[in-house]
C-alpha cells in the first residue's frame, strides 16, 4: 500500500516496508520519465523516500546543485551522500547491491556512489 503526503513545494511518498532503512531522497521533475522509472525502482524494494519536485522551485534546484554537483534529475541521496540518476540505480541494481545498500547491509552508507 502506498501513502503520499503532499507539502508544498516537498512531495513526502511513504511505501511500507518491514525493515530499517536509510535516508533515501529523490529530485525530480513530474514530467521526467527517468524520475517516474527511479521512484518504482526504489518503491519496488519497498524503499521509502522523500521526494522534492524541483520544477517550479529555483531554491530545491540549487539545492540539488549543492548537493549533488548535478542539474540533471533524478538525483538520489542515500543518508545524504549522493547516489546518481536512475542508470546508477540500475546498474547498482543489476550487480545485486542497491537493496543491501538501502538497509545497510554489506555497504557503505556513507559512500554509496563507491560500489
Amino acid at each position: 500500500m502506498l501513502t503520499t503526503v503532499m507539502a508544498n513545494p516537498k512531495q513526502v511518498i511513504t511505501t511500507r516496508c518491514h525493515r530499517a532503512m536509510h535516508k533515501v531522497e529523490i529530485y525530480t521533475r513530474t514530467w521526467c520519465g527517468y524520475c517516474h522509472m527511479a521512484k518504482s525502482l526504489l518503491q519496488s524494494l519497498g524503499c521509502q523516500f522523500q521526494e522534492y519536485d524541483i520544477e517550479a522551485d529555483a531554491g530545491l534546484q540549487l539545492e540539488m546543485f549543492q548537493r549533488t554537483g548535478h542539474r540533471t534529475v533524478p538525483q538520489v541521496l542515500i543518508n545524504d551522500h549522493p547516489l546518481g540518476g536512475f542508470t546508477d540505480l540500475a546498474r547498482l541494481q543489476r550487480k545485486g547491491v542497491l537493496a543491501r545498500m538501502l538497509v545497510g547491509a554489506d555497504a557503505d552508507p556513507e559512500t554509496p556512489g563507491k560500489l
